[in-house]
């Protein structure tokens, strides 16, 4: 007795039982779904800002050609680079250089000294010696002469930066999917467990020798119907059963009363 309780103590209903397995399954799947999204949206990030800064890079280097086809700074460059920072929504960790065909600084934004650009650009001048460091080059061309070019540095944490904005979205977006994941399931289990609780309550009346039960049997899932149907043709016979035991222990009792009687008439 004490083990049967044990056991049952241990058992859980299917409600409990599907519910808590199945919200565990839909969070840890849709995290992982999450953290590998989350990875394809920063190299997706990464890459259009890459383009955005090749663009940036072009523009300079289109502008700082005069109309005799040499290089020429212009004064408003810097407004203009803070310009485009703003309206393409780069970040400030971004370094504009421009250098000559022999790899003379001619201007940088923030100001570096030569040191300090051959510092951050490998001996080429065509990309970053910081591997955490990304570089967009585009040359200086005129009349298909090559007389510069400019780089424009961004930081690979910048490049895969992610705005607070997209993250609490993303994050509100994943915790919705797992309740509603989780509303779901847990209303198929409630619906599901309803006709087997009232078969349980059923087959506890059998116990006490109650056959006569009434089930619904207009469940919309074939296989809970044909088992409330199943179930109730089961009591009707179990039922017709019992009267017929009772029936034939009556006749047996009658049949045994008469000689029991005649036999203690002439005993007495």
């Amino acid at each position: 007795m004490d083990n049967l309780k044990r056991n049952n103590a241990k058992r859980t209903s299917i409600l409990s039982y599907w519910t808590i397995r199945y919200l565990l399954i839909i969070s840890v799947g849709l995290l992982l779904t999450a953290l590998a999204t989350l990875w394809w949206i920063r190299q997706e990030a990464m890459s259009n800002r890459l383009q955005t800064a090749g663009l940036l890079a072009q523009e300079i280097a289109d502008r700082s050609l005069n109309m005799e086809g040499s290089i020429e700074i212009s004064q408003n460059l810097e407004k203009l680079i803070e310009d485009r920072k703003r309206f393409f929504k780069l970040t400030i960790e971004m370094c504009v250089i421009i250098t000559d065909q022999q790899g003379q600084m001619l201007f940088s934004l923030p100001p570096l000294t030569d040191k300090e650009m051959r510092y951050k650009l490998n001996d080429s001048l065509n990309d970053s010696r910081s591997p955490e460091f990304k570089a967009a080059v585009a040359p200086i061309n005129s009349n298909d002469k090559t007389l510069g070019q400019v780089i424009v540095l961004q930081s690979k944490k910048s490049l895969r930066h992610i705005p607070q904005e997209e993250i609490i979205f993303f994050s509100i977006l994943l915790l919705f999917l797992i309740i509603l994941s989780w509303l779901t399931i847990y209303l198929l289990s409630l619906i599901l467990a309803k006709p087997i609780l009232k078969l349980v309550e059923s087959a506890d009346h059998f116990s006490h020798g109650l056959y006569v039960i009434v089930l619904d049997k207009d469940a919309k899932e074939r296989e809970i119907h044909e088992l409330m149907k199943s179930f109730e043709e089961m009591a009707g016979k179990l039922q017709q059963f019992e009267q017929s035991r009772a029936v034939m222990l009556a006749g047996v009792s009658h049949e045994l009363k008469t000689p029991v009687t005649s036999i203690k008439g002439l005993v007495h």
